[in-house]
């Protein structure tokens, strides 16, 4: 093998003269030796995505009553991108779409709004907000001042309030193991904002009218009696 006899570089070429020329093409040189180019296709970046941006939501009011209070939450969203956003919302056990919408909610206790916003390349964002429903349907211990307590099993359909009540112990003049129940000719009434009047009817002649409003917990309700030699007395129902 004779000695290299010829090294030489160029900014497109290395040739090495071994007996014969070997072309090597180096990166960013043109196979002319002119270095106006390199032999691959250019790429284009794949623009970043970015997620939408909720900039407000609200859900009111923050406590209202099963099946008479109507609920509303909106929402405002942006896409940093320029994309077009969609809302999608699970509110009481139903689905609704569109910034806004309104509803009555059924059972009772913290009820959660939840929001996804998508843009139309598939990002999210989510939020939520949260009301309490407030129910008369359950069993509750009424607190009559000055005479002590007794035990309600109520049920709330609609905006009537109907149910049963029992006196464990010696209730003003009332036998202790007294038994009534709310008369069914006049039945109890709730209204979206809590309000709220019963009238308790024990034996035949001895009733009592209870009015009161249900606090934002949804679990007691504070008012008085009325009628039957009861009015005035501070009273409170207290859910169990």
């Amino acid at each position: 093998m004779r000695p290299v006899d010829k090294l030489r570089f160029c900014p497109s070429l290395l040739e090495l003269a071994l007996g014969a020329t070997i072309v090597v093409s180096l990166p960013g040189c043109g196979s002319g030796g002119g270095g106006s180019g390199g032999t691959g296709n250019p790429t284009t970046p794949t623009p970043t995505n970015h997620s939408p941006q909720i900039t407000a939501i609200s859900a009111s009011p923050a406590f209202g009553i099963a099946g008479l209070t109507v609920f509303t939450i909106n929402a405002t969203a942006t896409d940093p991108d320029g994309d077009p956003v969609t809302y999608s919302w699970t509110f009481g056990g139903r689905t609704f779409s569109g910034a806004s919408a309104s509803t009555t909610l059924s059972g009772e206790g913290t009820q959660t709004a939840a929001l996804t916003v998508s843009d139309s390349k598939g990002a999210t964002a989510s939020d939520q907000r949260s009301v309490t429903v407030g129910n008369m349907t359950g069993t509750w211990v009424g607190t009559v001042a000055d005479c002590g307590s007794f035990n309600l099993t109520l049920i709330q359909t609609g905006g009537t309030v109907t149910g049963t009540f029992v006196m464990p112990n010696k209730w003003c003049n009332v036998p202790a193991g007294s038994t009534g129940k709310t008369d069914p000719a006049e039945p109890g009434t709730i209204d979206a904002n809590g309000n709220m009047q019963i009238r308790l009817k024990i034996g035949v002649f001895l009733d009592s009218y209870f009015r009161g409003v249900m606090d934002s917990t949804g679990r007691r309700v504070a008012g008085g009696m009325f009628n039957s030699g009861f009015t005035g007395q501070t009273t409170t129902l207290v859910k169990q």
